[in-house]
């Protein structure tokens, strides 16, 4: 007796593929897409992207032990500064295309971090609009805020603000000290180098 034998069908491929395509699709969107890694100065700390759709999440994470907590949820892209120390987290959370704004997160203890409730953009733009000469921050049709760095004692925020008047006229990057002690803006550097120069451990 002969052993049976099978001709491949290859009229069935094709039905086959799309078969397992629409099987392989439900666990495509389920699967969070490799995002970014930013990692604290420390070393100690790191922030994983992970962006499935309509659901983006920064996750801080332990470099230690890898333990992982939620830090934020967000509708479009996300930038992250940490302080020196570790103490705080600047998140540039881009809401959406015509804004972007600064949320400021304190550690309360190991990876809890909890956000502050200061408001870091409002006096901002409205150092800028009176530096410009403008009315106001209601004039600029887009507002970007971006934070670029810490001061040496965790306690200030550089600030770059882009965005483009209703006129039409662009700004290019107005610079600005955010002092979270002090809850205002300031428009020289002394804030920020007052702690630059820092002892050896």
């Amino acid at each position: 007796m002969h052993p049976r034998t099978f001709a491949p069908n290859f009229l069935a491929l094709p039905a086959l593929l799309v078969l397992a395509l629409s099987l392989a699709a439900p666990l495509a969107a389920q699967t969070p897409a490799p995002g970014d890694i930013l990692h604290s100065p420390s070393g100690q700390l790191r922030i994983e992207i992970t962006r499935i759709p309509e659901k983006n999440e920064a996750w801080l994470v332990s470099s230690r032990d890898g333990q992982r907590r939620l830090l934020h949820r967000f509708p479009r892209d996300l930038d992250a500064v940490f302080s020196p120390d570790d103490s705080r987290i600047a998140l540039v959370d881009w809401e959406s295309s015509d804004r972007a704004v600064v949320l400021v997160f304190e550690r309360r203890r190991d990876l809890e971090y909890a956000r502050l409730d200061a408001d870091v953009d409002t006096p901002a733009w409205k150092a800028c609009a009176r530096s410009l000469g403008v009315p106001g921050p209601e004039v600029f049709a887009n507002r970007y805020t971006a934070a670029l760095s810490w001061s040496g004692d965790s306690g200030a925020l550089l600030l770059r603000l882009t965005g483009m008047l209703e006129t039409g006229e662009l700004l290019s990057g107005f610079h600005c000290i955010y002092d979270l002690a002090a809850r205002k803006v300031l428009l020289d550097l002394a804030r920020m180098n007052k702690t630059a120069l820092a002892r050896r451990p």
